[in-house]
């Protein structure tokens, strides 16, 4: 929870007052590797924050996975439209890892803005910084697979070698087979020393 407090405190200080608020409307969760926090058609009722762990938002069009995107320790993990709407969600959202979240219902999140008007000043900044990540992830699915890959490991260099590569070409949208060889096409196979 302390990493929780200093990333709200750094978005936006917060009045003692305030951060007390928000520590009881926080509650934690361990989930183990593959539970679902969200499954689709349910209602998103917690914005999630990772202390450790990964997940992933994803759906299924036509019997495919449709990855969206995946979040790590010190993200914050809702699906958008459920969640502020209050409707049933079209993505589900499922731990990669095992996972440790806190997390807040709709309802105490919104005491708390009614309660605090300043912690408004948070929400803002803290949807600009996802707004500003979404804006990545909708350019780079216009890039050719190849360039869509590089530009991926350029922005969040986090995800080799922690995103299996199923996972990584469901995000990509393209065959793992591609990923295979543009993968192997940047790293290839060193020859082996002859004895």
């Amino acid at each position: 929870m302390i990493e929780l407090i200093q990333y709200l405190h750094m978005a936006n200080p917060l009045t003692a007052e305030m951060e007390q608020d928000v520590r009881k409307a926080l509650q934690v969760k361990e989930l183990t590797k593959g539970r679902h926090w969200l499954r689709e058609g349910e209602v998103c009722n917690h914005i999630t924050f990772i202390e450790r762990g990964l997940m992933k938002i994803y759906t299924e069009i036509n019997g495919k996975e449709v990855v969206v995107w995946f979040h790590k320790e010190f993200d914050a993990v809702i699906s958008v439209k459920s969640f502020f709407k209050r409707v049933p969600s079209r993505l589900a959202i499922q731990a990669l890892e095992p996972t440790r979240i806190w997390y807040a219902t709709y309802e105490d999140l919104w005491r708390i803005y009614e309660k605090h008007p300043h912690f408004n000043i948070n929400g803002r900044v803290i949807t600009e910084e996802y707004y500003t990540i979404s804006e990545d992830h909708v350019m780079l699915m216009h890039l050719p697979s190849r360039e869509r890959y590089y530009k991926l490991l350029e922005l969040f260099p986090w995800v080799e070698g922690r995103i299996k590569d199923k996972e990584l070409a469901a995000y990509l949208g393209i065959p793992s087979a591609n990923l295979s060889k543009i993968k192997h096409d940047r790293y290839p196979a060193r020859p082996r020393n002859k004895p």
